[in-house]
């Protein structure tokens, strides 16, 4: 067994509202109920619980840290593979759809809508040993966690393998097509002159989305009437999409605050300049997302992943080099100066579109470049030199 549930909570109001969310979770199921015990039965895991605001709202929401001291449960979780990873679609994805509908029907006006499952994750139960290691404590109070948790280093698997196969049964059995889902939220397109009542909301959707609902409905799916949104321009996972002007818009302020993000990280008044590998990740994360609309600045994100390639301990500290900075900084200074707008023509160039063609090959020996057009060709042996030449 292993206790690292003691850790005091911030404030009185905290407290409150853990023992309210606490309360709710028995109410519905998902926590077993509270017994009084000093130490946890053999085999039981209890770790650390928190309060943190929802993003874009005043709302709280409850956390179980996972990843907390040298015996956390994500520890016992092997890192995922590459075939293991989740992959969520993007607005990336949504635009060549929406490329696609405007090549084949390029009269009709369109909506986008968006449609988000009730506590997604907390709708998939664990086994029965996992909920063991998934005690939550309040001082002596004790509850097990029957459910899947936001923090789990696999826990986005588990709601995105049953999604999956929800996208399944909607494309292949109720032939609604397109749809796409990043995490809880699903979207899509729909013609602006398809309109369905939902009877359970007491309003019109766009006929796809109702069909969707009608769906979560058959299954026992749970959602709410304000999370189900349409639209266009339409915030999806963070970007304003236009289906009708086809362009990706982050906002001005989203922007500024990546920027300040990336420079705050690089500015550790430390002698080591050292930060955790969490905080490493935390900005891997965000500024990946924001290549759906900058993806010319991958690059700028090489440096990062090398300083974190192969660590999993969370906690350990990982040094902030010269050369990350000057990446880092490369990137913060284009992010900056872009407009933030990013055109879904651009998807789809063609051949003729091109400014200049260019051929290219790699192998164990290097990499090469050759252009017809300018009769020129680069060369570049491994590591780093390179031999240009002529024909």
């Amino acid at each position: 067994m292993w206790d690292a549930s003691r850790r005091e909570l911030s404030s009185d109001a905290h407290r409150a509202f853990v023992e309210e969310q606490c309360q709710k979770e028995i109410d519905v199921g998902r926590f077993s109920e509270a017994w009084e015990a000093d130490e946890l039965y053999p085999g039981m895991y209890s770790m650390p619980i928190g309060v943190v605001p929802k993003p874009n709202t005043d709302k709280l929401h409850l956390i179980t840290d996972h990843s907390a001291g040298k015996y956390s449960l994500n520890l016992m979780i092997p890192k995922p593979s590459f075939d293991e990873k989740v992959q969520l679609d993007n607005v990336q994805d949504l635009g060549r759809v929406l490329l696609h509908v405007r090549h084949e029907y390029p009269g009709r006006k369109l909506v986008l809508f968006k449609s988000d499952v009730a506590e997604a994750y907390r709708q998939m139960p664990m086994h029965p040993w996992w909920q063991a290691r998934q005690v939550v404590s309040i001082g002596n109070r004790r509850m097990v966690d029957r459910a899947n948790v936001f923090g789990g280093c696999r826990s986005g698997n588990i709601w995105c393998a049953f999604m999956s196969l929800v996208l399944w049964i909607a494309v292949y059995i109720k032939s609604l097509v397109d749809m796409l889902a990043y995490s809880d939220d699903t979207f899509s397109w729909e013609f602006a002159d398809e309109i369905t009542w939902y009877e359970p909301y007491q309003c019109m959707f766009p006929t796809k989305q109702a069909h969707l609902l009608l769906l979560w409905d058959e299954l026992h799916i749970p959602h709410n009437c304000p999370k189900q949104i349409n639209g266009s321009p339409l915030n999806i996972i963070g970007f304003d999409v236009d289906a009708n002007l086809m362009q990706i818009t982050l906002l001005a302020e989203r922007r500024s605050a990546l920027v300040a993000g990336i420079r705050d990280f690089m500015s550790v008044s430390s002698a080591h300049h050292h930060r955790p590998l969490r905080q490493f990740q935390a900005l891997a994360r965000w500024i990946q997302w924001s290549l759906n609309v900058f993806p010319l600045l991958q690059p700028g994100l090489s440096r990062l992943y090398a300083k974190t390639r192969g660590k999993t301990n969370l906690s350990a500290s990982v040094e902030i080099t010269i050369v990350l900075c000057d990446e880092l900084t490369w990137l913060a200074n284009h992010i900056e100066c872009v407009s933030g707008v990013f055109m879904l023509e651009s998807l789809a160039w063609r051949p003729s579109d091109a400014d200049l063609v260019l051929f290219t090959d790699a192998s164990s020996d290097g990499i090469a470049f050759w252009s017809p057009a300018l009769s020129m060709g680069f060369h570049a042996p491994p590591p780093f030199s390179f031999l240009l030449f002529h024909s």
